[in-house]
């Protein structure tokens, strides 16, 4: 999520200017933006927006233009799979997979197909990026919790040293 710039109250979007080292606002809005993520050509930005009332996945022409949603019941941490696919996580932790078909200057999603749950908590959902997909979209790279170690309860200890 980026900080909140001069144009709104917000979680907003900036882009940083390597050459002149500036930041500008690229996306800011009432609602809240985050997670962004370019699409391999650089020419599509995919990114969570609560500009619904709840946060849903959204493309945007990285040059601007009108946000298409991709998702239809909630989304965020989206992550493109070449120029053909989107994966995010919905609420519940589902993986989604949407198939994308692009024109030279629009973007259509499909519909989202649910592929897998990660077993994430509460540290592992605040991740930036708690799962990663390779670029054919056929191996994923999950960040979950480890189980807890058992814990064990001894009483008495102070005795047995004693003892000795």
């Amino acid at each position: 999520m980026g900080p909140a710039s001069a144009a709104s109250a917000s979680a907003d979007l900036l882009l940083y200017d390597v050459q002149n080292k500036s930041l500008r606002p690229w996306l800011a809005t009432d609602a809240e933006e985050a997670h962004a993520r370019f699409s391999p050509d650089g020419k599509w930005v995919a990114y969570a927006s609560n500009v619904s009332g709840q946060f849903e996945i959204y493309i945007r022409p990285f040059d601007g233009g009108e946000s298409t949603m991709v998702s239809t019941a909630g989304g965020e941490q989206p992550i493109w799979r070449r120029d053909s696919e989107l994966f995010y996580l919905e609420p519940g932790d589902d993986v989604m997979a949407v198939s994308l078909v692009r024109s030279r200057d629009s973007i259509s999603p499909g519909k989202p197909q649910r592929l897998f749950r990660i077993p994430l908590n509460d540290i592992t959902r605040t991740a930036v990026a708690p799962y990663d997909v390779s670029p054919d979209g056929q191996r994923f790279l999950l960040n979950v919790p480890d189980s807890p170690a058992p814990l064990f309860f001894l009483q008495g200890l102070e005795g047995l040293i004693a003892r000795k």
